[in-house]
């Protein structure tokens, strides 16, 4: 099999195109490119049905550090001591909070855009960015 690149946007507004063309072009390599947390639907349902497409999820910054980050909390001294759960809970983003979290734990890589962002996601999100989650490839 020759895999050859090829650019193929796929907007979220075609979810049944994007799948057919999946389906249909087995010969051809598909990566998911996924940015934020509101984007984690369409990647844990593309892991959920077993699409044949390699998934990336980035995050710019994680919700539940801006949200503590507006807060007032010594926030980059104490990532290691928050309890995230409660957290979310506590200013009502819970369930984005386990969306987001979801989609880093189920794309195959998973990156942020800085140093600092990494660390911060680390912490409250439970995954080093970077790592290729080989017990998740298959």
């Amino acid at each position: 099999m020759s895999l050859r690149p090829t650019h193929v946007p796929v907007r979220t507004n075609r979810d049944c195109e994007s799948a057919q063309f999946v389906h249909q072009n087995r010969d051809v390599a598909v990566i998911a490119h996924f940015h934020e947390w509101q984007a984690g639907v369409g990647l844990v349902l593309a892991r959920k049905r077993n699409l044949s497409v390699a998934t990336v999820f980035t995050t710019h910054a994680t919700l539940l550090g801006r949200y503590l980050c507006a807060g007032d909390v010594d926030f980059y001294n104490n990532l290691d001591l928050f309890d995230c759960d409660y957290e979310a809970g506590r200013r009502q983003i819970y369930h984005r909070y386990c969306l987001e979290r979801a989609s880093a734990h189920v794309a195959h890589v998973f990156t942020t855009v800085s140093h600092i962002t990494a660390f911060e996601a680390e912490h409250l999100l439970k995954r080093r960015p970077g790592s290729f989650d080989h017990d998740n490839a298959g």
